[in-house]
């Protein structure tokens, strides 16, 4: 891995490595993995191209976002904050 010759952090090694499969990474990085996996998904439900189901269970349930109404509220606040911050630093 390009990542690996380069001298990257082991936490990022580990972070490209699993992000698309973050129930078989290192406990040691299973925070960061799934933030990112995480980030990965919404953006491909934004863009039509992914829906919650595609998620894995497991991280849904670790966040509390089994259900749609909890999903679907948890999208809204990372959306609104977003926008928040990217107009406010625009300006």
């Amino acid at each position: 891995m390009v990542a690996e010759k380069w001298n990257f952090p082991e936490f990022i090694t580990e972070t490209i490595t699993h992000h698309h499969s973050p129930l078989d990474c290192p406990e040691k990085y299973r925070d960061i993995i799934t933030i990112v996996y995480l980030s990965n998904m919404l953006c491909e439900i934004e863009k039509k191209n992914f829906e919650m189901s595609y998620i894995e269970t497991a991280i849904l349930e670790d966040m509390g976002l089994t259900e749609r109404k909890d999903f679907d509220g948890f999208l809204d606040t990372i959306k609104t904050r977003f926008e928040i911050h990217y107009y406010s630093i625009r300006n």
